[in-house]
């Protein structure tokens, strides 16, 4: 499930960030990569907190979009 879709505009741009970051890495340079993952492992802890957040955002969506739960 997007993001976007449950709501999580937060998580949703972090994710945009984090591709291009990858995008524009040297994977060649341990110290660059090693940066990379710190700062994605700290700005993940600032916008999703913990995995109840996530929870909570796919029950307030199954209660206004029902339909989109429904078996297929």
């Amino acid at each position: 499930m997007a993001p976007a879709w449950l709501e999580l505009s937060e998580v949703a741009q972090f994710l945009e960030d984090t591709a291009q970051s990858i995008a524009g890495t040297n994977w060649d340079d341990e110290d660059a990569v090693d940066a990379l993952e710190a700062s994605a492992d700290d700005r993940y802890e600032v916008v999703l907190a913990d995995d109840q957040a996530l929870d909570d955002a796919v029950r307030r969506k199954f209660v206004t979009s029902r339909e989109a739960f429904s078996p297929v």
